[in-house]
């Protein structure tokens, strides 16, 4: 007796290690053990086949079975065809209804994958991606990019998940489109029949849809609903198309309106103000220079992040925020930890500063093309004043030309980011003072982290503040609707290229009762000044005195001032007569330029302190620039740079 003539679709043999499997459809119909001897001879020394008997048109039926293209290979072998007896007409039919059934309650466009017709398959494809999957392009990016949501160690089961964008290779565009596409190709038959994608053509997808219109754009991602240019509230999960953003989680907002009054929006600020207030009833709070009225910074910190979406180009800019304290422990990071988690239910996510103006442009360039919804930069030493000119650039373009680390070339991206800075005695460098909103912070304590929290006005308040996070954002929302439905008045603020934002922020805040946040905006301020001004102005007076016969070298000053007595004494610890002339030297550059352990003028201080003096090198302090002294005979710098400090010209 022979087996049964059925389609070759229909009886299908799946040879692994150890033996035969015999299907119809989704049915088995036997199985048999192979001797390992016949298994290699049957198989050819292959790890892993599957083929039908015949012409086998193969369907992917099994997820733990990869699937090769070797019935030939199986069908010359000798197989014994025994098992496959029990085949009947009922198991073909019912093979052939289960088939059936699938492909209708399919709901994946079906793509063809046919040779000739390249160009339609990507397009069907990249159609089916932007419309099942949440796959998306970005502006001057060659690559597609999803939001993909992680929970934290932290976090419990009830805490939204972190968002994060991330790009989306060939090998993982396979899974994608398979998950929002079906795709089959031609038998010889002239029936269809599944099939994958091609590694090498979802490489041509990839190309292809980071620089056609067919997926959406995707600006950046939200964690918090937010508002739209119009004064509506992104409130659904999902990708929203009148803004370009992505908002992560799905909100319920019990108690925001849909048309706040005026004392609904004052109300709202005093909630937030309340968070960030300074001494109150014999408890500590937040230590402003100027009292309360200083948590305005905060406040327009937290409306920034909620109003992202509504600042559209062109020139939808928001300036940066920066808090600065007198010492450590003043509660900046705080601060700011309160305003990251209510804007995006986390801490705050960090990046530091360094004196190597090459790695900050690496940093810049990186923040640029993850396109976080907020970062901060923590802590900037405070010898090293806080500026670059691609973070000025960046703040005031819609759009700008970044370095991206391991990527050919400087892309123009967007920078959706809400920024903000901390440091202690921050000090700035170029144009970057009026790119910023800072406030300060003057506890009046030694050590403000050791106050105990039952001393606090709020206890625990990062805490607190995540746990009553949507009240926070209905407070914050509030402020933001009241002025959008009350017909957008202007309580006049300006802010040059970011007038879009002052227009919508300011005005809102001002509107609420909070002010103007236009008198936060940064100054060369004095009273603040860090350490390192200071400094710098004294090496300015001591190097103008030391240089009024010409310039000198950074190893002359050096040699100068730390000669071999006055080391030896030093290292000693022994007693020494002050130097009126010297000591306010010395000690201006050893806070620019401090000692790595022992006090030694060995080659790498005197490598630091030419880096010092070449890092300040133009700037004006105390009517002094400190500059290099050029060669009366060639009119260029001499080839061992000498340092000079000359007056400003009258």
């Amino acid at each position: 007796m022979t087996a049964p003539k059925v389609e070759p679709v229909q009886i299908l043999v799946v040879a692994c290690f150890g033996g035969f499997t015999a299907s119809c459809g989704n049915k088995v119909l036997a199985t048999w053990p192979t001797p390992l001897e016949a298994w290699r001879e049957a198989t050819a020394g292959l790890s892993l086949v599957a083929a039908t008997i015949l012409d086998a048109v193969f369907r992917p039926d099994a997820p733990a079975v990869v699937w090769a293209r070797a019935c030939n290979r199986l069908g010359k072998r000798t197989l014994d065809p025994a098992p496959l007896r029990s085949v009947t007409d009922e198991d073909v039919e019912e093979a052939r209804y289960a088939a059936a059934e699938r492909d209708a309650d399919d709901p994946r466009p079906k793509v063809l994958l046919e040779s000739g017709q390249l160009p339609r398959a990507v397009y069907d494809t990249l159609s089916a991606l932007a419309e099942h999957a949440e796959v998306y392009r970005r502006i001057g990016v060659a690559e597609l990019f999803e939001p993909v949501a992680s929970r934290r160690p932290w976090q419990n089961v009830d805490s939204p998940p972190v968002l994060h964008v991330m790009s989306v290779p060939s090998t993982v565009l396979t899974v994608r489109a398979g998950l929002a596409c079906r795709f089959v190709r031609a038998t010889k038959k002239g029936d269809e029949a599944d099939t994958d994608l091609a590694p090498k053509l979802a490489a041509v997808i990839a190309a292809e849809g980071a620089r056609s219109d067919h997926l959406h754009v995707l600006t950046g991602v939200l964690e918090a609903p937010s508002l739209r240019p119009d004064g509506s509230i992104i409130r659904a999960k999902g990708y929203d198309a009148a803004t370009g953003y992505y908002l992560a989680h799905e909100f319920e907002l019990k108690g925001l309106k849909d048309n706040p009054t005026h004392n609904d929006a004052m109300a709202a600020y005093q909630k937030l103000r309340g968070l960030f207030s300074g001494d109150r009833d014999g408890k500590k709070g937040f230590a402003w220079k100027t009292g309360d009225k200083d948590a305005i910074v905060p406040v327009a910190h937290l409306l920034s992040a909620l109003a992202r979406p509504a600042i559209q180009p062109p020139k939808g800019c928001i300036p940066i925020f920066a808090y600065s304290a007198s010492g450590k422990g003043a509660g900046k990071g705080t601060a700011v930890d309160i305003v990251f988690v209510i804007a995006t239910g986390k801490p705050a996510a960090a990046m530091s500063w360094s004196s190597d103006e090459e790695e900050n442009d690496k940093r810049i360039g990186g923040v640029a093309y993850d396109a976080p919804t907020m970062i901060s930069i923590d802590n900037v030493p405070e010898d090293v004043p806080f500026g670059h000119s691609r973070l000025d650039a960046a703040l005031t373009l819609d759009e700008c030309a970044f370095r991206i680390l391991g990527k050919t070339g400087n892309p123009v991206l967007p920078w959706p980011t809400i920024l903000c800075v901390t440091g202690n005695n921050l000090s700035t460098i170029g144009d970057i003072c009026r790119r910023m909103l800072i406030c300060y912070q003057c506890p009046d304590s030694e050590d403000p982290s050791a106050i105990p929290q039952n001393m606090r006005v709020i206890p625990n308040i990062v805490e607190h503040a995540l746990e009553h996070r949507e009240e926070y954002l209905v407070a914050a929302l509030t402020i933001l609707r009241h002025f959008c439905v009350s017909g957008r008045k202007d309580m006049g603020c300006e802010m040059g290229t970011f007038t879009k934002w002052a227009k919508l922020v300011g005005n809102a805040i001002a509107l609420a009762g909070g002010g103007n946040i236009m008198d936060y905006l940064a100054t060369q301020d004095t009273t603040s000044e860090a350490p390192t001004k200071a400094a710098i102005r004294e090496l300015a007076r001591c190097l103008a005195k030391m240089t009024e016969n010409g310039g000198v070298t950074a190893a002359y000053i050096l040699d100068e001032l730390y000669d071999a007595t006055y080391m030896e004494k030093r290292r000693k610890n022994s007693d020494m007569a002050p130097d009126i002339h010297k000591d306010p030297f010395r000690q201006a550059i050893e806070t620019l330029c401090p000692f790595k352990g022992p006090p030694t003028n060995d080659p790498h201080f005197r490598l630091r302190f030419a880096k010092t003096l070449s890092r300040i090198r133009g700037q004006w302090h105390g009517g002094l620039q400190i500059d290099q002294e050029n060669n009366p005979l060639t009119g260029k710098a001499y080839d061992v740079p000498r340092w000079t400090a000359r007056k400003k010209a009258t």
